[in-house]
């Protein structure tokens, strides 16, 4: 990147690559291709005089933010990616329509990451009721049919894929990090406390014009936690194989 002094007064910088179909098997192979250019560019912006906010719009951005994080010294308040906020957004999309209520009747959650997943069903809910309670109810018409064909479909290619709820996340981002437009997302955020280290990972955090901070933790259910948990331990041990293999000079 050329010396570009509007860098030193912006309050945001997209990092938006294309989308192309990579397997979850093949992360390392992509990363590895694309970190040399990736700190070339971060290392670029800081010393450009950037310090607002880095969005990223990619595949595997959970790895991008975290590198980025590394590579830019910024702190982690102003460092994020658009993560599982798209699978959030269809997600309730999806319930809306299926229970036939308002646009702002659904509160679901999908967390971790856009390849590994999960559907906090536990604290998703449809007015002053859980999701789960709908099961119960045959007047609503929801089954555990319907459950596993939403799971099916928010972890699918084709919506990691999908251009137009990409951008759709990504503009409601936008608007909460450079106008007075502030939304609980979740999106990949930098984390320092799990046993196994730092990483960046998709949970619901407030976005703003101040970056992201988490207003609560996190509250699963067992079953929950403990998936959640292997998501998170099989992240970080990705990251350490990218570390120990050096790429791009991540050192």
């Amino acid at each position: 990147m050329e010396k570009n002094e509007d860098l030193a007064s912006a309050d945001v910088v997209v990092i938006a690559l294309e989308r192309p179909q990579i397997a979850a098997e093949d992360m390392l192979t992509y990363v590895q291709g694309i970190m040399p250019k990736f700190r070339k560019l971060v290392n670029s912006v800081i010393e450009n005089g950037f310090k607002g906010k880095i969005l990223i719009s990619a595949p595997f951005d959970e790895l991008l933010v975290y590198f980025a994080w590394r590579f830019s010294g910024l702190p982690q308040t102003q460092l994020l990616g658009v993560g599982t906020f798209s699978q959030t957004l269809f997600l309730q999309s999806q319930l809306k329509d299926r229970l036939r209520v308002g646009e702002n009747d659904v509160s679901a959650l999908v967390v971790g990451t856009p390849q590994q997943q999960l559907i906090v069903w536990s604290r998703s809910y449809v007015g002053p009721a859980p999701v789960l309670m709908y099961l119960a109810n045959q007047d609503n018409h929801f089954s555990a049919e319907d459950i596993a064909n939403l799971e099916a479909a928010s972890s699918s290619q084709s919506l990691m894929d999908n251009w137009a709820i990409q951008d759709l996340a990504l503009d409601r981002l936008l608007m909460a990090l450079v106008e007075d437009r502030p939304l609980i997302a979740t999106v990949s955020n930098i984390q320092t406390e799990h046993e196994v280290g730092a990483l960046a990972i998709s949970t619901p955090v407030l976005v703003s014009l101040a970056g992201v901070r988490r207003l609560t933790d996190l509250t699963l259910s067992d079953s929950e936690e403990t998936d959640f948990e292997t998501i998170i331990s099989q992240l970080r041990q990705t990251i350490t194989e990218i570390e120990n293999g050096k790429l791009g000079g991540t050192e």
